[in-house]
Formats: structure tokens, sequence, C-alpha cells
């Protein structure tokens, strides 16, 4: 008898466990059930999409309008237009006027020597001709304690600086490409953007419309097996199995309607308005069947890649680079005009003007040019390898492309059966 009742305790104890993990269980359905119909009521309270409806063209439209990266990309084209009129300006005559107010403190004095300024000559009748010195003896002017006003006038006209200055505008004319370059990029980076969040968005709402299809079917399901339970024609499990589909489905679709709501305020943020701003977006047609030529893909896109452009004017700027270090061999030459007009000075000229070749040039510098222009050609070297670089991943990247599309389409009937299979299974 005590090996019976030792042998039927030994079958029941799992039995036991199991009816306890049963009510947990049980306990668990019943509580994601009711969390369940809390998100159902929370989809139930959320609006349909509103607002205008926008195709895709319209949305890229709206965002190459609006978008703030965009229009920041624009400014900086002014700008480096601005810079190539600034510097075209410097090969025109500069004009500099300055103004020197000066007090003396200490009571300045000239001596002038006899004779220091000349002699003068005279013929006197009877005593034949007179020498007198200018001064005839030592004289001693002395400055009064004042302010002194000097103004001096300076219009040059740079003469062998002239090529450099070419070549400065031709190195700004560069950059401006480049921001032109960078505009286009933008362009290109916010309509990919544009494209990538508008399939996004379709592809979620998709996905939120079978989840919602599902959660239809699922309770229409649940009431099924209730009924067949109280009728005893199910297991308890079947229906706490259905409910706990219903309770997954339900916390999908909040997951995916967060989501949607999340991707429509990154959408307004590259449209450039406030991120509540409603709207709607058509569905896409069907994708047609594309051919591609990997060799003509490749050209264009070396041709066209706001990268590769970019590249070849980095290039061109490292040579310019090097001609304006070789350029500052030239010594500065320039044509000017001085004017000076000393204002309080009493024995000085008050109006000095002058006309004159000024020029400059460092001799020796120790090396100092021969080593940047040295620097500048490595510069040039690294620019050239750059392009290299950038037109190898270019092609890569249309290539890998090509194959990525190629496998697109590949999954096309495929996503096309499962969804005729979905939909009959829904029937």
């Amino acid at each position: 008898m005590r090996h019976v009742a030792f042998t039927l305790a030994l079958w029941l104890a799992p039995l036991t466990v199991l009816a306890e993990e049963l009510v947990i269980v049980e306990e668990e359905i019943a509580s994601s059930t009711s969390q369940a119909w809390l998100v159902e009521e929370m989809l139930a309270l959320e609006e349909e999409p509103t607002g205008p409806l926008l195709t895709l063209d319209e949305a890229l439209s709206l965002a190459l309008g609006n978008n703030r990266d965009v229009e920041n990309a624009g400014l900086e084209v002014a700008k480096a237009a601005d810079g190539v009129a600034a510097v075209r300006a410097m090969r025109l005559p500069q004009l500099q006027v300055g103004v020197y107010e000066s007090y003396n403190f200490t009571n300045e004095a000239f001596t002038f020597a006899p004779g220091s300024l000349g002699e003068y000559n005279i013929d006197v009748p009877d005593l034949g001709p007179l020498t007198f010195e200018i001064p005839e003896e030592e004289t001693k002017v002395e400055s009064a304690t004042d302010f002194t006003t000097l103004v001096t006038a300076r219009l040059a006209l740079p003469v062998s600086q002239q090529y450099r200055l070419g070549l400065g505008v031709e190195q700004k004319e560069v950059q401006e490409d480049l921001a032109g370059q960078q505009l286009r990029s933008a362009r290109q980076s916010t309509a990919q953007k544009v494209k990538e969040l508008y399939f996004s968005i379709l592809r979620s709402e998709s996905a939120l419309e079978a989840t919602r299809a599902s959660i239809t079917y699922l309770k229409g399901l649940s009431g099924v097996v209730e009924r067949n339970v109280q009728q005893q024609r199910a297991l308890q499990s079947d229906s706490l199995s259905v409910q706990t589909e219903l309770a997954r489905a339900h916390q999908r679709a909040l997951t995916e309607s967060d989501e949607i709501a999340s991707q429509r305020e990154e959408m307004n943020i590259l449209f450039g308005r406030e991120i509540e701003t409603p709207f709607r977006l058509s569905q896409l047609p069907g994708p047609a069947k594309l051919t591609v030529d990997q060799r003509e893909a490749e050209a264009q896109a070396l041709s066209q890649r706001p990268a590769v452009k970019d590249a070849t004017l980095r290039r061109q700027g490292a040579e310019l680079g090097v001609k304006m270090k070789k350029a500052e061999y030239i010594p500065d030459v320039s044509l000017e005009v001085r004017y000076t007009s000393p204002i309080g000075a009493k024995f000085v000229p008050k109006n000095l003007a002058s006309v004159g070749v000024f020029a400059s040039w460092d001799v020796w510098d120790w090396g100092k040019r021969s080593h940047e222009v040295a620097a500048k050609n490595l510069e040039l070297e690294q620019a050239r390898n750059n392009l290299r670089e950038v037109q190898a991943r270019v092609r890569a990247d249309v290539n890998r492309k090509i194959r990525a599309l190629r496998q697109a389409e590949a999954r096309i009937p495929v996503a096309q059966l499962a969804e005729r299979t979905a939909r009959e299974k829904l029937r």
C-alpha cells in the first residue's frame, strides 16, 4: 500500500504543478486581454490621416523648396559668389586715406648750419659778384607744443600682383563651384530621404492595415472558439491561445501606429514646416520592369555624381594652390599716387603730392617659400588620389545598387503570392 501511495504521489505531483502553471497562464492571459482591450480603445480614439493628399513628386517639390539644409547650402553658394567678387575687387586701384593726430610733449628744435640751405649769388655794381650763405649764421627753429594733424592719401594700382590675384579669382571660383556641388548633394540627399521616408510610411500604413485586418479576424475567431468552449467542443486552452494572439495583434497595432506618427513628424521636418502639420500620401502604382546597362550607368554616375565633381574641383583647387605659391616669388610692383598734408606745422609745405612706382620683394626667406611649394605639391597629389578613390567607390556603389534592384525585382512575385495567400486565409 505504501508503495502504491508513493507511486500515485509521483504521478500526481506533475499534474499539481501543471495545474498551478495553468492558473498562472490564465492570469497572464486575462491581464494581457484586458491590456489588449485598452490598446484597442486607444487605437479607436486615433483619427484617420487628414490634410492634403501628396504624391511623391509633390512631396519632393515641397521638400526641395523648403528644406532648411537645402536653403543653407544655397546660402553657401551666395557666400562663395561674394568671395569671388571680393577678390576681383582687389585687382582694381585701391584708395587709402589716413589721418594722424598728434600732440608734441617736447619742444622739438631744428638747427640749420650756415650755408646748409644753399648760397645766394648777386652782382653788385662797383662791388662785383657777392655770395651769401643761407642762412648766414646758425639758425634754430623751434616747434610749438601743440596739436598737429597729418592727412595722407594713397592710390595704388597693383601691377605684378595681377597674375597672383587672377589665380586667386580662379581659386575662389572653384570654391563657388564646390558650394554649388554641395547644394546639389544636399538636394539629392534630401530627395533620397523623402523617397525613403515616403515608402517607409506607406509600408508602415500597409502593415497597420494588415494588423487591423488580423484583429478583425481574431475577434471573430475568438467568438467562435468561445462558443465552442461553452458547448464543450473546444478546450479552454484554445480560447486562451486566440486571446493571446489578439492581444499581441493589438500591441503590434499600437507600435505601428506610433511608428507612423514618428515618421510623419520626420517628414514634416524634411518639408521645413511644423511637425504637427497633417498630410496624406498617395499610393504608388506597381513597379515597372527596369533595364539598366551597367557601363552606361557607371559613366552617367561618374559624370553627374556630386562627389566626383567635388573631388575634381578639389584637385583643380590644389593645382591653383601650387601656382599661387610659386607666384609669390614675383616681386610686388605697384603704381602709386600719394598726397600728404600736414596741418599745424608752420614751416612744412601744406600740400605734398607725388607719383611713382613702389616695389617690394622678400629676397631671402630661408627656404620658406620652397617648402610651402613642396607642401602644396603634396596636397595636389593627395587630391589626385582622392579623385581616383571616389571614382572607384562610385562605380562600386552603382554596381551594388544594380544588384540590389535585381534582387528587389525578384522578390516582387514572392510578395504578391504571399499577399494572395494571406487574403485567402482571411476569407
